[in-house]
């Protein structure tokens, strides 16, 4: 549906609105969503650190994730997360027009 729209990529969150910020997101839940479209898929959910951010991209058929929570207290948790995160996928920056050097 999305895809046939025009969507060229999808972010889902592993977490229901009834949860708000309590419990653990459910990154089953993003790895359905890359399993079932071709579009790449960027997770959210408990993504706090550099290794969380690796470990779901390692265990999720997620192109990229979002950091957002993560970043009180930890602002520089999306420079930590570069290098691990680009033995995955290396091209995730892309989606977002930027590379991973922070040239557009």
């Amino acid at each position: 549906m999305l895809e046939g729209a025009g969507a060229a990529a999808v972010a889902v969150h592993g977490r229901c609105a009834t949860q708000l910020y309590t419990g653990q997101a459910d990154w089953s839940v993003v790895d359905e969503v890359a399993d079932a479209v071709e579009i790449p898929v960027i997770g959210s959910g408990d993504v706090f650190s550099a290794e969380d951010a690796a470990e779901h991209l390692r265990n999720s058929g997620a192109s990229a994730v979002f950091i957002a929570r993560g970043i009180y207290g930890n602002p520089w948790v999306f420079g930590d997360a570069r290098a691990p995160c680009a033995r995955w996928h290396a091209g995730s920056f892309s989606l977002l027009g930027r590379a991973p050097g922070g040239s557009a």
